[in-house]
Order: C-alpha cells, then structure tokens, then sequence
C-alpha cells in the first residue's frame, strides 16, 4: 500500500538507508516475502514488524474468505559512506 523512505542515519563509517513498508498479504504470501528477503544480497534488516489481521469480505455460505494480514514494518541495509569508501583506497 504505502513505501516511505527513512533518515539517512551514519553509522561505524557506513550509511544506513531503509525505507517503512506498510502492505496487505495471505500469510503464504508474506512467509514467502520475508523468505526472499532473508536471502537476498544485500544483507536487508528487517525491524519494527507489526501484522495484524486485516478485515474479510463475506463470501457465500459455502466459502471461506482468504484471511489477510495487514503489516507494517521497516526494511533496512548498510553501503559504504563516501568517506569510508576514500579511507580504504
């Protein structure tokens, strides 16, 4: 739904950059999202995460509605400041 940037913050000589993440998921669907972000390079922090059950269209009788979550959380990484960049040259 939503994907807001965050304050650069500097941190041991490197840039922490991220952004606040706000969407809607299945739960297979947001296991496989946090799966593929815990694998992926660059190393990504994930912090702050809420999920919380998103409200559900009544179905026929006979069906059941596919349960969503909302979740809310902050996705962030380390690169290399320029200063640090000049130190290891």
């Amino acid at each position: 739904r939503s994907v807001s940037p965050l304050p650069v913050k500097m941190q041991d000589g490197y840039s922490m950059v991220g952004v606040q993440v706000n969407f809607s998921a299945s739960m297979p669907a947001l296991m496989q999202a946090l799966t593929t972000l815990e694998q992926e390079k660059p190393l990504l922090i994930i912090d702050n995460v809420r999920i919380s059950p998103s409200r559900t269209r009544r179905l026929r009788r006979d069906e059941l509605p596919e349960q969503l979550v909302g979740v809310q959380m902050t996705v962030q990484t380390f690169l290399m400041s320029a200063n640090s960049e000049e130190d290891v040259q």
